[in-house]
């Protein structure tokens, strides 16, 4: 999900296509690598929240 939203805004900040498709990338990997150790962070702790 961070992934999708980092791609999406790198797309909506970019001046033109070659900036799009490289600010996309970018931040898409960006959300990729906080989101996943985020997640597994989460299901690892989920047995401490209950």
């Amino acid at each position: 999900m961070l992934g999708a939203i980092g791609a999406v805004y790198g797309v909506a900040t970019s001046l033109g296509p070659w900036t799009a498709a490289l600010l996309g990338i970018a931040y898409g990997v960006g959300g990729v690598l906080i989101g996943v150790p985020l997640a597994g962070l989460l299901n690892i702790t989920r047995r401490l929240w209950s």
